[in-house]
């Protein structure tokens, strides 16, 4: 095949730089670094037709890799339409090239080789979301326990844990090095007095520790046939050893052609390495600025090093270049080169862009007061390109973190305009997934919140009074009685614990018997609601796919989401959530709503959102976050908060010497390009101006890469438009933090023919953090607010003055209270004759605000102590081996309950108390106790049993003061003694004040003085 004949076929030219690296031979390995809009997917599709139609090799004798399906679909896409165009008539219409990813390449080597190993071929691949569940749970039920690696949260061992198992995959790194490292490292810091070596040898030594729970993740992966990502790469690298599996694979294919080889992981460069090094002829195409994913285990150290890691007998791999660009304007090539200069200066061998056309681009820059200005801003040009003629979906924004995604994402749909944001995290708060997933939760599980939002929706659209009713109705149904002629003390009976009645008493049930205080319009609603909720329950019993399908059929969401100039964002919406759920299905083997639900709930609660490619369709405009862009081009590219500590975010990597889950770079296989620790080597140490030293210039060298990280995040950024490229930054962030412009957005200010405006130097000194559509509340009487306020006279008042008039506000704020708390109607509430005890400990203390609670329930707002507290039972419950009890989805932590430190001050005190070496006979154990014509049920903490048969019921208390009704532990006593059969003065009780370790033993009341003494506290 001639170069004019590739160009019949091609339908262009190629250029010089372009045909050497599609003709080049393959004698040997090549890389050809291929810079941003350099056309590397064309240049790599006419590789393989040349090869083919040069006779050099057949099509089904070369292999093609990739990252993503969909970069694999198109590359290959485009290579059998163009050997489709040299196809001679009555040839082998058959043989194709083989183009996949480089996980579905080391799926195929695992199931066919993989016995060869020691591994199991058919081990299922489970996704990051699933991965991060599974670790969980097996971190949760570790005999570690998490209190030895720093922090009883589970949530953050199991992060660092992940993080650690992956990297050691990745480096193909056993647990039994990675110790005998870090057993070196705490010898050589043994006497190190500074605080750097300290954590230095702490990190190390709860790395000892979480090498042993990596070890017990990976046997119950092992166990279960699953495999993670890492774990795929760790068995390629494996059978790619194997002498047979080399050959093999030789034989079959004569060319390999990888993409994206920038992005490529240490494990995956060494299966590349073993297969195909020695002088096979390998093709790498990638780019060095464009190395993005190092916090996701890529190298740029394999790109820098491809001439050397597939050396010949004849020298280092020959290296080609393509850096003219073909779809960006000349400004804004102008700009990305200013931006990318400093990484660029680490890579000597890559050129800078160089325009292929005479098109100048536009560049706009702009600096705004606030980030609400900003994003005023933002949706206003947008609107300014679409009154011009260019088409939403050729509109980007692209946003450092998924955070912005979602606001910038939302700003657009409030003004009207389209928007596609490529992130499930939006996806899941789009009205439209919100509604199925609302049905499916009431269908399910009756879920009140959910139940709510379907009620005051558009479709339903009950309103508050009516709302108010079936509320009081549901409390009526839940208590079992007619409400007709109660009394305050009647009423209040309906409250039977001291948790969010939202969550005992169903709506649901309400709306199925609404009762007579609702609206007749209303009532008519409800039944059509409850008659479309039978009709689609029966689908659950089709799991979950089905049952989303007959929502969306049954309550018109098919065909509302089709109209409206929306319509495309919202059919990507709902067909995204399908993918979750196909992704699901395709995992798991429960297809039932509930387990889907489950899945969900705990997959967000560890926030790992289920990923999803978002199926981008339609005329909306793109909002994602750069490192989803890569690849990608629009007409208008958008780049917001180019503000300090958002882009370049402050957020760098974790250092090794002071993060246990970070594999020591010193074991790391791209050791060579990252940051080192002067005076340490796994061979010995010699830290010769002592250790801190050392370690700060460690952590210098690893900021300046998180730097270069950042620097290359900005270059795809900007090197993803065509024709126009809007950047802006704002000096007050939405929270008031004074931010300013960060240095590319400086950088690119400065460059020639970029427009900058608006440009505000100097910030305001007093921003408003109100966002557009806020109004103050309450409203000031209108009078009030016309009242001009009287002119001083210049006099300052005395101090007694002062004082005086001080004390006047506070008398005339109370009774202003008083008065207007009388001039309220009066509610009797009574007392249930089935309650919690914390709710008869309230009725005593504070009847008022109790009656007040449950005349009229709200959701309750938890405390920083109460949420402590409930860490706190967790953590005890844990300890005990009590896990199994408790569902594995209702584990999650709440990561804003209470600080490490504050829990860890409360397990301290624990530790302190007799009871922490005792087993205890039962933990977090439901008692009904029947006294005085009430039932009261109530949780007790832990009950242990003595070598001589008495029982002692224990109550933890995490609050400071000893300030616990004896009256409880009265009721607990009596409580247990029923439960078990024994006589009350067989058991002893103890309030436990755990900060202290304090044991409280207050007397305790007989069965009939408990009942006169609950007789005496209850309200009558």
């Amino acid at each position: 095949m001639t170069r004019e004949h590739l160009a019949q076929v091609l339908g262009f030219a190629p250029s010089d730089e372009q045909w050497e690296a599609i003709s080049a031979p393959i004698a040997g390995p090549l890389l050809v670094l291929a810079g941003a809009g350099s056309g590397k997917t064309t240049v790599m599709a006419a590789r393989v037709v040349w090869l083919v139609g040069s006779g050099a090799v057949a099509a089904d004798q070369v292999l093609g890799l990739t990252f993503t399906n969909k970069a694999a679909g198109e590359l290959g896409s485009r290579i059998r339409a163009l050997l489709g165009a040299i196809r001679e008539p009555g040839g082998d219409i058959e043989a194709e090239p083989t183009i996949q990813t480089y996980h579905a390449f080391a799926i195929d080597l695992l199931s066919q080789w993989g016995l060869l190993i020691g591994a199991e071929p058919s081990s299922t691949l489970l996704t990051p979301t699933d991965l991060a569940v599974r670790t969980y749970r097996t971190v949760a039920r570790s005999q570690v326990g998490c209190e030895a690696l720093g922090t009883p949260v589970v949530k953050t061992v199991s992060d660092r844990v992940a993080a650690l198992d992956e990297e050691l995959s990745e480096h193909l790194v056993t647990t039994e090095e990675l110790r005998a490292h870090d057993r070196r490292l705490i010898e050589a810091l043994a006497d190190e007095p500074s605080a750097a070596a300290r954590d230095a040898r702490q990190a190390a030594q709860r790395r000892l520790i979480a090498s042993e729970v990596v070890e017990e993740v990976r046997t119950d992966r092992a166990d279960d046939a699953v495999v993670s990502f890492a774990d795929l790469m760790r068995y390629a690298v494996a059978a790619s050893a194997v002498p047979h599996v080399r050959e093999s694979l030789r034989e079959r294919y004569a060319v390999v052609l990888v993409d994206e080889y920038q992005d490529t992981s240490v494990a995956q460069r060494l299966m590349l390495q073993n297969l195909f090094g020695e002088g096979h002829p390998l093709t790498a195409v990638g780019d060095p600025l464009q190395a993005i994913y190092g916090w996701r285990g890529a190298s740029v150290a394999n790109i820098d090093g491809f001439p050397a890691h597939f050396a010949t007998a004849a020298g280092p791999a020959a290296i080609t270049s393509l850096s003219t660009n073909r779809r960006s304007g000349t400004h804004i090539l102008d700009v990305a080169n200013a931006v990318a200069a400093p990484v660029r200066a680490q890579h000597p061998d890559v050129r800078i862009l160089r325009p292929g056309g005479d098109e100048p681009g536009e560049v706009v820059a702009a600096l705004h007061d606030t980030w609400h200005d900003e994003i005023g801003w933002l949706i206003d040009r947008v609107r300014d390109r679409l009154a011009i003629g260019t088409r939403a979906d050729e509109i980007a924004v692209l946003c450092r973190t998924n955070d912005y995604v979602q606001q910038v994402s939302q700003a657009l749909r409030d003004a009207g305009i389209p928007a596609a944001a490529a992130s499930l995290g939006s996806v899941l708060h789009i009205p439209e997934v919100v509604e199925v997933l609302s049905v499916l939760r009431v269908l399910e599980m009756a879920d009140n919140p959910a139940l709510v939002r379907l009620l005051t929706g558009p479709q339903v659209r009950i309103g508050p009074n009516d709302l108010a009713a079936l509320g009081r109705r549901a409390q009526e149904l839940v208590q079992g009685q007619d409400p007709a002629g109660e009394d305050f003390h009647a009423q209040l009976r309906g409250a039977v614990t001291d948790v969010d009645p939202v969550d005992v008493v169903s709506l649901l049930e309400a709306v199925y018997d609404p009762g007579p205080q609702i609206s007749d319009q209303a009532r008519v609603r409800l039944r059509e609601f409850t008659q479309s909720l039978d009709a689609m329950r029966p689908a659950l019993v089709a799991g979950v796919e089905e049952a989303a399908h007959r929502i969306v059929e049954m309550t018109g969401l098919g065909v509302e989401v089709r109209l409206g100039s929306a319509a495309t964002s919202r059919i990507d919406g709902l067909s995204a959530l399908f993918d979750v759920i196909d992704g699901y299905r395709a995992a798991h083997d429960d297809p039932s709503v509930a387990a889907f639900l489950r899945w969900l709930d705990f997959a967000v609660s560890l926030d790992e959102t289920p990923d999803s490619d978002f199926p981008a369709r339609g005329e909306a405009v793109r909002v994602m976050t750069v490192h989803r862009a890569k690849g990608l081009e629009w007409d208008c590219v958008f780049v917001p908060a180019l503000s300090q500590r958002v882009f370049p975010s402050s957020q760098g990597r974790s250092v090794w010497t002071k993060h246990y889950g970070v594999l020591p770079y010193p074991l790391r296989g791209d050791r060579d390009r990252l940051p080192v620790l002067p005076g340490w080597s796994p061979a010995g140490a010699s830290f010769a101006t002592g250790f801190k030293k050392a370690d700060d210039a460690l952590r210098q060298n690893c900021r300046q890469a998180d730097a270069w990280e950042e620097n290359r995040l900005a270059y795809v950024a900007l090197t993803r438009a065509r024709s126009a490229l809007y950047v802006s930054g704002h000096h007050w962030d939405a929270d008031a933090k004074l931010r300013g412009p960060s240095e590319y957005l400086t950088a690119i200010s400065e460059v020639p023919g970029v427009v900058c405006r608006p440009w505000l130097v100097e910030p305001s000194q007093t921003p408003s953090v109100r966002p557009p559509g806020d109004v103050e509340w309450p409203i000031l009487d209108e009078v009030y607010a016309h009242v001009v306020a009287p002119q001083a006279d210049g006099t300052a008042l005395t101090l007694a003055e002062s004082d005086l008039l001080d004390r006047l506000d506070r008398d005339i704020a109370a009774v202003t209270e008083r008065e207007y708390q009388q001039s309220l109607p009066v509610r009797a509430v009574a007392l249930p004759t089935v309650l919690s005890a914390s709710l008869l400990m309230r009725a005593s203390a504070d009847p008022q605000g109790l009656a007040r609670d449950l005349a009229r329930p709200m959701p309750r707002i938890t405390g920083e102590a109460a949420a402590r507290g409930t860490a706190f039972h967790e953590w005890v419950a844990a300890s005990h081996e009590q896990l199994a009890l408790i569902p594995d989805w209702d584990l999650a932590p709440d990561a804003d309950r209470t600080s490490d430190a504050e829990l860890a001050d409360l397990i301290e005190g624990y530790r302190r108390t007799p009871y922490a070496h005792l087993v205890p006979a039962a933990v977090e154990t439901e008692i009904s106790v029947h006294v005085a014509g009430l039932v009261v049920r109530g949780v007790i903490d832990a009950v242990f049993q003595h070598p001589d048969g008495t029982w002692e019921v224990v109550d933890w208390k995490t609050n400071r003061e000893h300030s616990a009704d004896p009256l409880q532990l009265s009721l607990y006593r009596l409580g247990w003694a029923q439960q078990v059969g024994v006589d009350p003065e067989e058991v002893l009780v103890a309030f436990v004040y755990v900060r202290d370790a304090d044991v409280v033993r207050p007397p305790v009341l007989s069965a009939d003085e408990l009942a006169a003494a609950l007789t005496a506290r209850t309200p009558q």
